[in-house]
């Protein structure tokens, strides 16, 4: 089982959803956890009760009455069969026992006595199977030596307290008005990284797939990459309720997370002062009363222990040089800390955490960007990865459960069948794309989805529409006239003309917004004749009325005192809707974001990739005013830069001719091809890796036949870096290529003409494999397992892998892992 994951409930685990709690509970009985953990196991197995009593050589009355937690404490014989075939090991191991030996204790006073530290390997996350936001198992203060933190002071409780009080009621990005929102942890689904390439070639530490959630619990700084609505705010904002909920119940063995706005960065003031202005700024609205201090972000937050400041948004900030100073301000402050601890090192003094740990979350940087931030070997950049298949489903399930459909694991699968008539079925795989296509399927399960992005985004924003103006007491025209009944019918009328310009002024000022305007919303909104206050009604009751006018639309929410768009996507879509509302300003907004001729305007603006979701929403909505986009994207997408922005617009969901995107599938597949010689160890490996991102593009394109036959070219080439050809022939595998268990087994084996060392390369290759159900994985992760040369945490990894297949040899090489 994973260490870092904690049990899930009865419910929760029922629907298949996992990750980490939302709020802080109080300490929770040793029976409940202990049921917790073994229901944890037996649902990661995929194991009936039956089948489990079967492989444990049980009654399955037993197994009821260990998995029920009303009844009687299993005996330790039982406790060690079922583990014995869930494959629990090791820290997981010893954590049950515990759970067991002190729910057979008749009382229980005190704080909880624990295994003793040395019972848990170093470095691993030693809070068991505890609930996230409950207590763990054993006393964190004594857990891995750590001396016995001091109680928290007061701006220390006030902060998590807070924090605690947000989770709470944040509301799920794009959650249609009306629905209560289910908590994230119910609809949060824990995703997978992969380890990128950082700007001065050097690979992050942890080559290969790992889950992000456990990126956010180590301790190092990291850069987690994603596209728009791919889940890194989700990301951020779980790890953050994890870790407080963690340090909220007393178990502090991990730094203490901290939630940043990258905007809030921007200002020429220090690190710690701009800490403090943004997370009392985001729990302002949380009961936060008073203002954390910059010197409360100037300590350690206990001794040992670091801040993990989470930087969300970078993307978000339009200005290059403002971005390049936020990243540069980090980047020095990370390079400080690691000279220092280098200098400690040296004078022979005790080593000690730094006081800032970083992960920043952005959509994809030029190069530049990223290298002006100082980032070195010890930075991990991690690229978020869709959801798989199952995954999407499993959240289509959790979805249609917290909106009440009936049947939801049914209705999941009638909406993965819809989905697959449409062209929304890879983009549905990013958690944005999948909330809305849940949401607009759940309202009207029979109706066919929308087959483009911006039919997703239209559909969604009429459902939006539609809840805001329902009938009856909630409608926004009753709650208006009761607000203002008291100033007149011309106040009432003048109310109930702004209602119907709102979705208007709402797309004008997501226009302006996008443009560069400081705003806010609501003084945009203010500002406009539309919404001009009546003489008689009172500057604070109309904006009161604005305020809850635009909050009652769906598409904003407060921060810090002020609206802002749920999501950069929606305030893009909105923007384009408003420059597209006819054909003159059509041709404007084409005119004014292509400039003449488009592929000059490409060529020079390439590297930034924020401005292509907004520029697919524009080349769609010109392809609804009559414009023929074909004709001017055709000649785009005969030169490279052309032909991978079609593969990024068709990532995306954009709707693009199928003659064009063949077009950009020939030019991307000739240049691959491109015979030339390269002499330079270095240049070749940069090439290949330019090679498997154009291979990428063309399976975006379509063309999975031509990519699947260029990564086995590549993944045959023995003169690339390893790392290399093991991508690409996992892309041969993902492609459903025949010949990649053959290719991922020599890899794994070694590789022909390269180095015959162990490697996480090699690892990746045999897991891969694995996942394929080829005979012939088992044994080589097996083999990893066992060898002394491996680095730990990738013998640990291959063991796992061995345990959630069934193989039998798992259980002895993870308790010779514990043991040593």
């Amino acid at each position: 089982m994973d260490e870092a994951e904690g049990a899930v409930s009865e419910g929760e685990a029922e629907a298949g959803v996992i990750g980490p709690a939302a709020a802080v509970v109080p300490p929770e009985p040793p029976r409940l956890l202990l049921s917790r953990a073994l229901r944890k196991a037996m649902d990661d197995k995929g194991l009936s009760q039956t089948a489990l009593a079967k492989a444990a050589e049980i009654s399955q009355a037993a197994v009821s009455n260990a998995l029920n937690v009303r009844r009687s404490t299993p005996s330790t014989e039982t406790v060690s069969a079922l583990a014995t075939a869930l494959g629990i090991t090791g820290a997981d191991l010893v954590a049950l026992r515990h759970y067991r030996a002190r729910a057979a204790e008749p009382t229980v006073s005190g704080p909880p006595s624990g295994p003793a530290a040395e019972a848990y390997p170093e470095g691993e996350d030693h809070s068991g199977f505890a609930a996230s936001g409950s207590r763990p198992a054993a006393d964190p203060s004594h857990h891995a030596g750590h001396p016995a933190h001091p109680p928290c002071s007061p701006d220390l409780r006030r902060y998590l307290d807070a924090v605690i009080r947000s989770s709470d009621v944040h509301p799920y990005p794009g959650v249609l008005p009306g629905v209560d929102p289910p908590p994230l942890s119910v609809v949060y689904l824990r995703q997978r990284a992969r380890a990128q390439m950082l700007a001065d070639g050097v690979t992050g530490v942890g080559a290969g797939l790992m889950d992000a959630d456990t990126v956010l619990g180590g301790d190092s700084s990291c850069l987690i990459l994603a596209g728009p609505g791919a889940g890194k705010s989700s990301l951020l904002r779980t790890g953050l309720t994890t870790s407080v909920g963690h340090w909220s119940a007393g178990f502090r063995e991990r730094g203490l997370a901290v939630l940043v706005k990258a905007a809030d960065l921007v200002d020429q003031v220090t690190l710690p002062e701009a800490i403090a202005r943004s997370a009392t700024a985001e729990l302002s609205d949380h009961g936060m009363l008073e203002a954390l201090l910059p010197e409360f972000f100037r300590t350690h937050p206990a001794p040992g222990l670091s801040w993990q400041v989470l930087v969300d948004g970078l993307d978000e900030i339009a200005d290059a040089g403002s971005r390049r100073r936020v990243l540069t301000m980090i980047g020095k402050v990370h390079r400080q800390q690691q000279e220092d601890l280098k200098e400690r090192k040296r004078k022979k003094l005790p080593a000690v955490q730094p006081l800032y740990q970083f992960v920043v979350a952005t959509r994809p940087l030029p190069r530049g960007e990223i290298a002006g931030a100082s980032f070195r070997q010890d930075v991990l950049a991690l690229q978020l990865e869709p959801f798989a298949p199952a995954d999407l489903r499993r959240f289509a399930a959790g979805w249609f459960g917290a909106l009440e459909l009936p049947l939801p694991e049914r209705a999941a699968d009638s909406f993965i069948a819809a989905l697959d008539r449409t062209q929304l079925a890879e983009q549905a795989r990013t958690p944005l794309m999948a909330t809305m296509l849940c949401q607009v399927y759940a309202a009207d399960p029979g109706r066919r989805l929308p087959t483009g992005r911006i039919g997703l985004y239209e559909r969604f924003i009429d459902l939006l529409y539609e809840r805001q103006h329902a009938a009856g007491n909630s409608g926004a025209r009753f709650q208006a006239k009761a607000a203002l009944c008291r100033y007149g019918e011309e106040a009432v009328s003048r109310a109930e003309h702004t209602l119907d310009r709102l979705p208007d002024m709402i797309m004008q000022a997501a226009a302006d917004l996008r443009r560069g305007s400081p705003g806010p919303v609501l003084g945009l909104l203010a500002d406009h004749p539309d919404a001009a206050r009546p003489r008689q009604v009172p500057h604070k009751v109309w904006e009161a009325f604005l305020d809850q006018s635009l909050r009652r639309s769906g598409l904003l929410t407060p921060r810090a005192g002020r609206l802002v768009f749920l999501h950069q996507t929606l305030l893009e879509y909105l923007a384009v809707r408003h420059d597209t509302r006819d054909r003159a300003a059509c041709r404007r907004a084409v005119r004014r974001a292509f400039g003449s001729p488009l592929l000059w305007w490409l060529g020079r603006h390439r590297a930034f990739r924020d401005e292509y979701s907004f520029l697919g929403f524009l080349i769609e909505a010109a392809e609804g005013k009559g414009f023929d986009t074909a004709r001017a994207l055709r000649p785009m997408a005969k030169s490279i830069p052309g032909a991978r922005f079609m593969a990024e617009q068709a990532a995306l969901g954009t709707q693009i001719s199928g003659a064009v995107l063949r077009i950009a599938a020939d030019t991307i597949a000739d240049a691959i091809t491109d015979p030339r010689p390269i002499e330079s160890p270095l240049d070749r490996d940069l090439a290949a890796e330019e090679y498997l991102v154009d291979i990428a593009f063309l399976v975006d394109l379509g063309d999975g036949y031509r990519a699947a036959d260029l990564a086995a070219s590549l993944a045959d080439e023995g003169s690339v870096f390893p790392g290399y050809r093991v991508d690409a022939a996992c892309m041969m595998a993902d492609l459903g290529d025949v010949r990649a268990a053959d290719v991922l087994f020599a890899l794994a084996c070694g590789y022909p003409d390269g180095p015959a060392r162990i490697s996480t390369f090699r690892l990746d290759a045999a897991v891969k494999l694995l996942d394929l159900g080829d005979a012939r994985a088992a044994d080589l992760l097996a083999a990893f397992a066992a060898n002394r040369r491996v680095q730990v945490w990738d013998r640990r990894h291959c063991a796992r892998r061995l345990a959630a297949s069934g193989d039998a040899r798992a259980a002895g090489l993870l308790d010779a892992l514990a043991a040593e």
